[in-house]
């Protein structure tokens, strides 16, 4: 008896260790997910962040150039900064398994390049050039995009 009583209490000893095991693997799971949620979210908004300065700070610097040719010249300038930071909402995008998370990365996404396209096409426009008025329609778009994202 004595024999059978010591392989039960084996028994729940190794169960009990199977299931800390299983605990602290679940544990480290949910802390590496936590952890890359975090990252995420750190990075989305300092996306986010760079997308409200460009409509808000740097754009309305440009319409203030008033003339088309210092307009398009500063948008030219401005062309890589704006190309770089739709690719991070694309990196971005592409990272998450949240279906939410990359509809959001892609709706801000979708509108800088929408509103590169609203200027490009204002730029070799019979017009001479994009004027202020091109430029507060790219900045419009953007803060839609912005304000569909808010809480």
């Amino acid at each position: 008896m004595a024999a059978d009583d010591h392989t039960k209490t084996a028994w729940v000893w190794a169960l009990v260790a199977a299931l800390g095991v299983v605990a602290v693997a679940l544990i480290v799971l949910l802390l590496a997910r936590s952890r890359r949620r975090r990252a995420w979210d750190s990075d989305f908004r300092a996306a986010q962040a760079e997308v409200a300065w460009t409509a808000r700070t740097v754009l309305p610097q440009v319409q203030a150039a008033g003339d088309p040719d210092r307009i398009a010249s500063a948008w030219r300038a401005l062309q890589p900064q704006i190309a770089t930071l739709g690719d991070q909402l694309t990196v971005l995008g592409s990272s998450t398994r949240n279906h939410a998370d990359a509809a959001r990365a892609r709706v801000l996404r979708d509108a800088l390049r929408a509103a590169g396209t609203t200027v490009e096409n204002a730029t070799g426009g019979p017009r001479g050039g994009p004027w202020p008025e091109d430029i507060n329609a790219a900045i419009i778009i953007l803060e839609s995009a912005l304000a569909s994202d808010a809480p």
